[in-house]
């Protein structure tokens, strides 16, 4: 146990950061690089992840247990059902007013979702822009199902503006007939694991083929703490 290090990935607005803690918190390794395109395209995302593992030392990476990845609050992209991104995400700070009275009218007494900045209405443009054979899914959210090949689950504090209730654990009722419902992720609560790395991807990138993808927050430093402190429901 002691020989393990745990991981997190922090996705910002202008680059992305890694930070390797060993068994007793203490960081051993962080290194951070700029997006190569805009921090609307998903590739950029990808493209420093990639350039943060290559950089990773061996000795490091191949004892990796558990990772999770943190991003923007409130950035959400539209992927093919094979993961693929569609166009560019609508970031965080981006107003989509299209859908103002459809939002009231599934959101009643939710404030915070019938704002413009908010996840569901960001959803409801890409919806009506490409259609309902998609999945939408936020920052980190998506970056863990590169990870995995397997964009199934989203984080529950990721999903809050999208209209996750977490006292409920479940979606709006208003949201249970609707045509977009298969959209949205399945949700796995914070600190969990949710899968293993993608075989392929830990041979290419030499990481620990057991290395366990755990649901990160929109903390970076909480993070690596969950990534460190995953456990299995």
């Amino acid at each position: 146990m002691p020989d393990n290090f745990y991981g997190g990935l922090d996705f910002g607005t202008s680059g992305a950061r890694i930070s390797i803690i060993n068994f007793h918190k203490k960081l051993v390794y962080s290194n951070s690089v700029p997006y190569l395109y805009s921090f609307k395209n998903p590739n950029s995302w990808i493209n420093s992840c990639e350039k943060l593992l290559e950089s990773l030392p061996l000795d490091i990476k191949n004892k990796i247990v558990s990772l999770a990845i943190s991003g923007t609050s409130g950035t959400l992209t539209a992927c093919n059902l094979k993961g693929e991104p569609i166009g560019e995400a609508i970031p965080y700070n981006h107003a989509c007013k299209e859908n103002k009275t459809l939002i009231e009218s599934i959101t009643l007494g939710e404030d915070h979702l019938q704002t413009p900045y908010s996840s569901l209405a960001k959803a409801l443009k890409l919806i009506d822009k490409y259609g309902t054979n998609i999945l939408l899914r936020h920052q980190s959210d998506w970056i863990t199902g590169w990870f995995l090949k397997d964009w199934t689950h989203g984080e529950e504090g990721n999903n809050l503006k999208l209209g996750w209730d977490l006292k409920k654990e479940s979606w709006p009722k208003s949201f249970l007939n609707t045509s977009w419902l298969k959209c949205l992720p399945q949700i796995i609560k914070s600190g969990k694991i949710i899968g293993q790395v993608n075989f392929d991807l830990a041979e290419r990138f030499n990481l620990n083929k057991e290395l366990i993808l755990v649901s990160g927050t929109t903390d970076s430093n909480a993070s690596v703490i969950a990534a460190g402190l995953g456990k299995k429901d």
